[in-house]
């Protein structure tokens, strides 16, 4: 890990008191937006409106739901809510379910119906049939299922009739144009290009993310993917070990994020927000050789109106 990085995320790591006027930073997104704004926090007096309890990669279409009624947000680490100045909403999945114009998580429905899908082996062949499977298939292998039959008619009706909702370039365009008229000085952060351990990369992530930037640029919204900054760093030394899906980085990478965000995009919003102290332009090169390819060019992959 390189010595500059070190250095400036910890010159930077000063922590304020908070005021009362405090302005007010909305969160929506998994552990790679959640905790790189609580490292904000430490940067500037401002309040965190986490706008999903608990933090999970969300599709477009869900990030739209879920901006729809913004004030049912966790504050973090106040009480009460306040309309937010600026926002930070990862895009990082591009299929969910959907039933009656309503969308959802898988692991969202995992946790609402636990007693049936604990067993991973359920779940996996459960979510298959969503994709796959007939109606009659579906309802035959749920009526199988060990209590499946107490459960309420609404939430059987909703295991039955869910489909999954894949992303497309139209739905996105109307999806995100949507959020950003709904949450303040939206920040949208993509997941990063990954290598799987052998050094290929997962491609249809790649590709996902290229439909997000490229529809943001179009739309003239601010979009900020880290894949190049993650690559600079070293894969294996940014994602945090034993975490499922890369869906954590580590502190010292997070305070990089978060100083990455500050800098460029959220400080000119937040009033109560002093100047940053430090704020590298790129990530150092990587010491990393865990992974063998070529680094890419240390170009920030950030895009404003």
């Amino acid at each position: 890990m390189g010595d500059q990085f070190r250095i400036t995320a910890q010159k930077t790591r000063q922590p304020h008191a908070r005021a009362e006027n405090s302005a007010t930073l909305a969160v929506l997104g998994s552990a790679r937006v959640r905790n790189p704004a609580l490292h904000i926090a430490e940067l500037a007096p401002l309040r965190l409106l986490h706008l999903m309890e608990n933090p999970a990669a969300v599709s477009a279409a869900e990030a739209r739901q879920i901006a729809d009624a913004p004030l049912a947000g966790t504050p973090c680490p106040t009480s009460g809510t306040t309309s937010p100045v600026a926002s930070i909403v990862e895009i990082s999945r591009a299929e969910c379910l959907r039933r009656d114009g309503r969308f959802f998580s898988r692991a969202e429905i995992r946790r609402r119906f636990a007693s049936l899908l604990s067993d991973p082996r359920q779940a996996t062949a459960y979510f298959r049939l969503l994709s796959n499977g007939t109606s009659g298939q579906i309802a035959q292998y749920l009526r199988d299922l060990p209590g499946f039959d107490a459960l309420p008619k609404d939430d059987a009706r909703l295991l039955r009739d869910m489909r999954p909702h894949v992303a497309t370039e139209a739905s996105l365009e109307d999806d995100l144009a949507a959020i950003a008229t709904r949450l303040p000085n939206c920040l949208f952060v993509s997941h990063f290009a990954a290598y799987r351990d052998d050094g290929t990369p997962l491609r249809a992530r790649r590709n996902f993310i290229g439909l997000v930037t490229s529809v943001l640029r179009r739309l003239q919204l601010p979009v900020f993917d880290p894949s190049g900054y993650v690559d600079a760093f070293g894969q294996t030394r940014a994602v945090a070990p034993g975490t499922p899906m890369f869906s954590r980085y580590v502190p010292e990478f997070e305070r990089f994020l978060a100083e990455q965000w500050m800098s460029t995009h959220l400080h000119p919003h937040l009033a109560q927000m002093p100047p940053p102290r430090s704020a590298p332009a790129q990530a150092p090169a990587s010491r990393s050789r865990s992974l063998h390819r070529p680094q890419p060019p240390l170009a920030p992959k950030f895009a404003l109106a």
